[in-house]
């Protein structure tokens, strides 16, 4: 009976043991869950706050580039309007030398005219012609308003500058009437610039600088009583020169320039020929002078 009541005894034992055992399982696999949950539910969080922070990235870098593509659009849009005033601006007629010039082609045909006439500021170019592609006489005149070619009130002004035509019997008689000046030894020289030099030499209260470019003669005439130098004038001429040409004469051509003269007259002259013909130009100003004889066109 004690026997049987020992192993009932040790039954129960083990009983409650596997009770234990079995809830403590339990209780393990309830707070493995739990921790999975709760890890599950952490990991959730942190994707769910990753898709949130791309998506505001996403979005910040669409509002970047949306920033960027209107700051681009408002650049080109300022371009374009720039560009549109900038042509607003431009010219639009055709120069008044020009609308000369055409007309004058009319009139003297085959002959080469000047495309460049500098005005004072202010001031309007009007010309007036006589004569035909043989002999003529082309005068350049700074008015205050415009008024038609050979205009009858251009009469009563004087001109700035002429460009005249003279045709002769010959070749040689054309030639003569050419005041070329070939260089002088032994006198005093001057460096010009550019590989020019000139001689220097004095008569009559003036001096002169005299210098040779191709088959041109050059001289500046100065006024010593005046006390005036030749040299810096020269030295502007042939910088002048050292970009622009002058006609290219048959034979000779002859330049004379002076460091000052009357507004009333025009004293300075580029003269060359081609064949029986004689050209002059003549100016007040010396580089006016030299600014119609080098546009010839």
């Amino acid at each position: 009976m004690e026997g049987w009541q020992m192993k009932k005894s040790k039954w129960l034992l083990l009983a409650v043991l596997g009770i234990t055992l079995f809830g403590a399982g339990c209780q393990n696999k309830s707070q493995d869950t739990s921790k999975s949950g709760t890890s599950s539910e952490k990991s959730s969080k942190r994707r769910s706050s990753e898709k949130k922070t791309s998506s505001s990235e996403d979005k910040s870098a669409q509002s970047s580039e949306s920033s960027t593509s209107s700051s681009s659009s408002k650049a080109t849009a300022d371009q374009s309007s720039s560009k549109a005033s900038d042509s607003s601006q431009a010219p639009v007629t055709t120069s008044r030398l020009s609308q000369l010039n055409q007309q004058l082609s009319r009139l003297l045909v085959g002959e080469k005219l000047p495309q460049r006439v500098p005005v004072s500021a202010g001031k309007v170019l009007n010309i007036s012609q006589t004569g035909n592609s043989r002999n003529y006489t082309v005068a350049y005149f700074a008015s205050a308003q415009s008024v038609a070619l050979n205009d009858a009130s251009l009469a009563q002004q004087t001109a700035f500058a002429t460009v005249q035509k003279k045709t002769y019997a010959s070749a040689s008689a054309a030639q003569q009437t050419i005041n070329y000046q070939p260089t002088q030894a032994g006198l005093p020289t001057v460096d010009l610039g550019t590989g020019i030099t000139a001689t220097q030499e004095g008569a009559a209260g003036s001096s002169y600088t005299n210098w040779i470019e191709g088959r041109w003669s050059l001289a500046v005439r100065a006024s010593n009583i005046n006390g005036e130098d030749g040299v810096p004038l020269a030295k502007k001429a042939v910088q002048w020169l050292h970009t622009a040409m002058l006609p290219v004469p048959d034979v000779h051509g002859a330049v004379n320039l002076y460091v000052s003269s009357a507004s009333t007259s025009r004293m300075n002259t580029v003269t060359w020929s081609k064949g029986s013909a004689v050209y002059l130009i003549s100016a007040s100003d010396p580089m006016v002078a030299l600014q119609l004889a080098t546009s010839l066109k």
